[in-house]
C-alpha cells in the first residue's frame, strides 16, 4: 500500500512540474524522487522487519509447542 502511494505522488508530481523546464523545477523533482525512493525503501525495509519479526515469534511458539509435547 505504502508502494502505491509512493508510485501515484511521483507519477503527480512528475505531471505537474512536466511543462516547466526551471532549474528549480528539475531540483524540485529530483528532490522529490529520491524523497520517494527512500521513503520506498524504508516501507520495504518495515515490511521485511515485520516478517522476519513474525517468523522469529512462530518459531518460538512452535519450539513451545514442541516442549510442551515432549515433556
Amino acid at each position: 500500500m505504502l508502494l502505491l502511494i509512493t508510485i501515484t505522488i511521483l507519477i503527480l508530481s512528475r505531471k505537474s512540474h512536466k511543462n516547466s523546464n526551471s532549474l528549480f523545477s528539475s531540483l524540485y523533482s529530483m528532490f522529490y524522487f529520491l524523497f520517494s525512493f527512500f521513503f520506498f525503501l524504508f516501507s520495504v525495509f518495515c515490511f521485511l522487519f515485520s516478517m522476519f519479526s513474525n517468523l522469529l515469534y512462530a518459531v518460538q511458539n512452535l519450539l513451545n509447542v514442541i516442549g510442551i509435547l515432549h515433556f
